[in-house]
């Protein structure tokens, strides 16, 4: 799991990293995911970034093996710099194109050009520009860096089978794995249920609770496929107007 920036990182906060593609190429977004509860920042109303060029990105653009400490090294000093010297709040970071872009908002972005390229003096090896906008509404934390609805679940997907994994777990053992799943109306919920018992599902339960209608089934399958299996699961309950609220398993 990358890690970087820790100088400037609480313990409230919550980073996590998610692939996608970003202009037809191969793409890694790590952010804070915490920050979107309380954002906008007051005051904070400039979107301020940081591109480094790496020196030995892979083929297809993303980080190297051979350069990662160093880009960890860089992220980590120039981020606690930049939030040093100027007022700004660090949020995340592409990598993609060859390029590290470090992202932050600030209240003052000629001091955050300055810390920038202040921070940057000590790794004269990388190119880099700096550069400031108007955002105060944050569109480039929540259009481009905050993850779609399916890229969070795949998220959490990866969260609990490491967390599986950490516990010895053989996460290519077949287990009975629960599902839920939340729907508006109790026709929507009832169709749903048709469909996933045609999926070889064993549904729990299909009551109501408060004003939604929840849907509870399980199946026979291995963590280790599980992105395949909410998938499906996912998109069907989508289709249906349900919100799939996420699976839970024993460990093996």
């Amino acid at each position: 799991t990358p890690q970087s920036g820790r100088d400037v990182m609480s313990d409230t906060d919550d980073w996590d990293f998610y692939p996608l593609r970003v202009e037809g190429a191969q793409a890694s977004i790590f952010l804070n995911m915490s920050i979107a509860a309380r954002a906008p920042v007051r005051g904070h109303d400039h979107s301020a970034h940081l591109r480094v060029v790496m020196l030995r990105p892979r083929d297809d653009g993303l980080s190297s093996q051979e350069e990662y400490d160093d880009l960890v090294e860089l992220e980590d000093a120039v981020t606690a710099a930049i939030a040093k010297h100027s007022p700004t709040t660090y949020v995340g970071r592409n990598t993609s194109h060859g390029n590290r872009d470090l992202y932050f908002y600030t209240n003052d972005p000629q001091r955050f050009e300055w810390a920038a390229r202040a921070a940057m003096t000590g790794f004269s090896a990388y190119r880099f520009e700096a550069g400031t906008r108007r955002d105060a509404e944050w569109s480039t934390y929540f259009d481009f860096l905050y993850p779609s609805s399916w890229d969070r679940q795949l998220m959490g997907n990866r969260r609990v089978v490491s967390m599986l994994e950490e516990q010895g777990d053989d996460v290519n053992a077949p287990r009975e794995i629960d599902h839920l799943v939340v729907f508006a109306d109790a026709s929507s919920s009832q169709a749903f249920c048709t469909i996933v018992e045609s999926l070889g599902y064993e549904v729990i339960s299909a009551t109501p609770d408060d004003q939604d209608h929840r849907v509870n089934f399980k199946r026979v399958d291995r963590p280790a496929a599980i992105d395949d299996v909410v998938h499906e699961l996912y998109t069907v309950a989508l289709e249906h107007g349900g919100d799939y609220d996420g699976w839970g398993c024993e460990a093996v």
